[in-house]
């Protein structure tokens, strides 16, 4: 799944999902914000890289067993 993207003014393309990490106050609640948007980023991509991989690899009844 590719994430679509907008182009700011400025020419930056921003994706359209956000993870609520926006006035977050300093603490904890800041800081699990921001690990849980990493780590949701490096999920996805980690997904969409493996379905990459599983769309252009070999079908089933091409393996050699």
């Amino acid at each position: 799944m590719e994430l679509k993207k907008v182009q700011l003014n400025n020419g930056v393309e921003m994706p359209e999902i956000g993870y609520g990490v926006f006035r977050v106050e300093e603490g904890k609640n800041l800081e699990a914000a921001v690990v849980t948007a990493i780590r949701t980023d490096d999920e996805m991509n980690q997904l969409n890289a493996l379905n990459e991989d599983l769309r252009s690899g070999p079908h089933p009844d091409e393996f050699d067993f």
